[in-house]
């Protein structure tokens, strides 16, 4: 049986951290027995008959998941490793740690019921994966991953989460249909988005043209570390970093973000470097199947 990965999308790197993710992914109504439904009457903590009515009318909703597109870098980097992984949607109330995504491994291993979460999952891939994975781990690979945190990530939770054109795919990806827990949730991420900006950029306030001018500048770097390679680093095998630049080029690129304004989207920002298009789509073709990731 294939290990099983709950995901939500970059939550794990395009999310705010700790953020009100989409509510369970799972539909249930409370349905009892005309018995079952009277608890026992009398006693200290008995509920009261009009309030026990009451909820027999409006019984236990949960409402479904949206459903998110499959590009967080720890999915990736699974079929990237070779792991027969299949992903599935969740939400952060599901996870051990509260956040996204997380792996059930597969029924054959030593501890199938220990969900993995965190860089668990990445050890996982590495000691599991058919494929060998070159071990990139340097001073200047932690540099690079720094620039992906700290000047592409605020970029990449300003277009999502807090530039309101982009509500329409905030919606799409993460709300409720119902009317005021969508107000509630989008409220709540980008109260979240804009905290975690904040911190990363140690700004006392958000200015777009500043956050993307920083992305631009991370992209150009990027392309150049690329060059004509194939995967980054010079490595023959794509590797976790190739997963990282995943997450945010694929969304990015497949959605277009900021469309209305393309002066200061983020799609703008890769517009000159024809080598992470490129880089992209050997990803999707490698790892889902030229599909749009959404395998």
């Amino acid at each position: 049986m294939a290990a099983v990965a709950a995901t939500d999308a970059d939550t794990a790197t395009a999310t705010p951290a700790e953020a009100t993710a989409p509510l369970p992914a799972a539909t249930a109504t409370t349905t009892t027995s005309p018995a079952a439904a009277e608890p026992p009457r009398g006693g200290l903590f008995a509920v009261p008959g009009p309030i026990r009515r009451l909820f027999k009318l409006f019984p236990l909703h949960v409402y479904e998941a949206e459903a998110l597109p499959a590009r967080a870098p720890s999915q990736t980097f699974l079929r990237i490793a070779g792991v027969d992984v299949e992903l599935v949607k969740s939400n952060n109330h599901a996870s051990p740690s509260g956040s996204l995504p997380f792996l059930l491994p597969a029924s054959s291993d030593p501890r199938p019921d220990v969900p993995l979460t965190g860089s668990k999952i990445e050890r996982y891939a590495l000691e599991r994966g058919e494929n060998v994975i070159n071990d990139l781990s340097s001073p200047r690979f932690e540099a690079y991953l720094s620039l992906l945190s700290h000047r592409v990530r605020p970029a990449w939770l300003y277009s999502l989460y807090v530039d309101p054109r982009n509500t329409p795919i905030l919606s799409h990806w993460y709300l409720p249909s119902n009317p005021i827990l969508r107000l509630f949730t989008r409220h709540t991420l980008r109260s979240a988005a804009t905290s975690e900006i904040l911190k990363t950029t140690r700004r006392p306030l958000i200015d777009p043209k500043d956050i993307f001018a920083d992305a631009r500048t991370a992209f150009h770097q990027l392309s150049e570390l690329l060059g004509e390679d194939d995967w980054f680093f010079g490595s023959e095998t794509p590797s976790l970093f190739d997963a990282e630049v995943f997450a945010y080029t694929q969304p990015i690129i497949e959605h277009v973000l900021a469309f209305d304004d393309a002066r200061d989207s983020l799609f703008n920002c890769l517009t000159l470097h024809e080598n992470l298009f490129q880089h992209r789509q050997r990803i999707l073709d490698q790892c889902y199947g030229g599909c749009g990731g959404k395998s």
